[in-house]
């Protein structure tokens, strides 16, 4: 289970005695290291078997006995119930411890003291609430207990009488509760050190149930250490859980029987006159520390009842002035309820106003969607049909703009032909007037001038001013087409 090899944990092994085991810190040591490899399994396992060791079955000196390790082996492999076994080494220890009349108490005493205090501080747990499902050690380890130290522990315990003492569990779970084993009147309880039993009948009231008388005589409660090797009596006690005895819950009612009361004070009177009957010479200085004591409690006790008093006096002034104030608060509250009452009709009233301007909104809203509906319909038409006018006006502007370069163009013909216009004629003037003068230089305007005309001479004329109109004419610009 913790993963180690025999030989290793056989170099670790302690002999103490008649104690055979492991110390703690060698398993610490492994533990240790499986939290440094992050092996949570092993570590797990080596932290459980650690609280068996030294909380559960506490061995000596720290010591992990090899008992321990095999209570441990039977609950986490063959799942054993190990209360037994715990309940056990409890009545074993206290048996030694009061038959010897010394020793230390060798067993769980955080669960023993959980004991105790549901038993012996009755004031301290009398508030508690219990619940099916609430674990009792967690609802125990919450508890104020008064005593802090070993001298008010010792004077709590000297002062203690049966008045004091809670008979009935705090806790109850509903369930049945074994009463025998083997057929027998006892329950049979092997521990990591010994066998003993123990006798339901005798602590019926802890499980609820009403206490009566009982012959002592017919039960036998045995007990006996390994180390004696009663080999057949461990065998007759494995066998006896092969038949057990369950009592259902019982309906509540008294404690205990009148017959059952008057047997126990006779049976106290009569082991407490034969127990301390010369064996404890100190009893009379024992009980006169007591009755001292008792005595500086009472005064104790009667000081800080009338302080008690004084401050319940002033508890209840404080609790007159309280009421009086908490009826003028429930007077307030009430004025202020019926104002938020009002309030409320109010806003009641406003807000079925407010839904109606709401309805009319929507429909509104809604004849308005449809509105904006039509409308972006009307609009989406609207663009496609500019779309088209543009396109249109485009192909309009592109005419219109090869309308005006022909417009230009025949402006600039226009004005060429103006130009050409303008020269012909100019031309022509010059041409009509260079035939007028030819008419006047080859014609002759009187007798006198044709007798005078000389027909070489005029060849020569003619001649001249046909070349001039040749020029003229070469010179004239020629035509261009429209």
């Amino acid at each position: 289970m913790l993963g180690t090899s025999p030989e290793e944990l056989k170099s670790k092994e302690t002999v103490k005695g008649n104690t055979h085991g492991w110390y703690w810190t060698h398993l610490k040591k492994w533990l240790d290291q499986y939290l440094q490899e992050k092996q949570w399994d092993r570590a797990s396992v080596a932290l459980a078997l650690g609280i068996y060791g030294l909380i559960l079955f506490p061995g000596p000196l720290g010591i992990i006995t090899c008992s321990t390790v095999e209570v441990f082996w039977a609950v986490e492999r063959q799942e054993v119930n190990p209360i037994p076994a715990i309940l056990a080494e409890t009545l074993l220890t206290l048996t030694y411890c009061r038959r010897q009349g010394k020793g230390s108490i060798k067993c769980c005493s955080q669960l023993l003291y959980l004991w105790i205090i549901s038993h012996m501080c009755p004031v301290e747990t009398k508030g508690l609430t219990w619940y099916l499902d609430q674990p009792p050690i967690e609802k125990m380890t919450r508890l104020v207990i008064s005593p802090k130290n070993e001298q008010q522990w010792r004077e709590r315990i000297l002062s203690f009488n049966s008045h004091d003492y809670c008979w009935r569990k705090l806790w109850t779970s509903g369930q049945s509760v074994l009463i025998s084993t083997g057929g027998n009147q006892s329950v049979s309880l092997i521990g990591v050190t010994g066998y003993t039993s123990y006798t339901p009948a005798l602590v019926m009231r802890q499980f609820g149930s009403t206490q009566s008388r009982i012959n002592i005589e017919e039960y036998h409660q045995g007990h006996f250490y390994h180390e004696l090797k009663e080999e057949e009596g461990l065998k007759m006690a494995r066998r006896s859980w092969e038949n057990i005895s369950l009592m259902e819950r019982s309906p509540k009612g008294p404690s205990a029987t009148r017959d059952y009361l008057e047997w126990r004070a006779d049976r106290d009177r009569e082991h407490s006159t034969t127990e301390f009957e010369d064996s404890d010479p100190r009893r009379n200085v024992l009980l006169e520390e007591a009755d001292n004591r008792l005595v500086d409690s009472l005064q104790k006790a009667n000081t800080e009842n009338s302080q008690l008093q004084e401050q319940i006096k002033q508890l209840e002034d404080q609790r007159q002035n309280l009421k009086r104030k908490v009826r003028r608060l429930r007077e307030e509250a009430r004025a202020e309820k019926m104002g938020f009452e009002e309030q409320e009709v109010r806003w009641e009233k406003e807000k079925d106003s407010l839904q109606a301007v709401v309805k009319e909104v929507e429909v509104q809203n809604s004849k308005l969607q449809e509105k904006m509906k039509y409308q972006e319909i009307l609009v989406e038409e609207y663009k496609q049909e500019n779309k088209k006018k543009k396109l249109e006006l485009k192909e309009q502007a592109l005419l219109i703009n090869d309308i005006l370069k022909e417009c230009a163009k025949e402006r600039k013909e226009k004005e060429r032909q103006a130009a050409l216009y303008q020269e012909l004629k100019e031309n022509v003037d010059q041409l009509e007037r260079t035939i007028a003068q030819g008419k006047q230089e080859l014609l002759p305007e009187s007798e006198y001038a044709l007798k005078a005309f000389d027909p070489a001479k005029q060849e020569e004329r003619l001649y001249e001013y046909l070349r001039r109109c040749h020029l003229i004419i070469k010179n004239l610009p020629e035509p261009r087409p429209m």
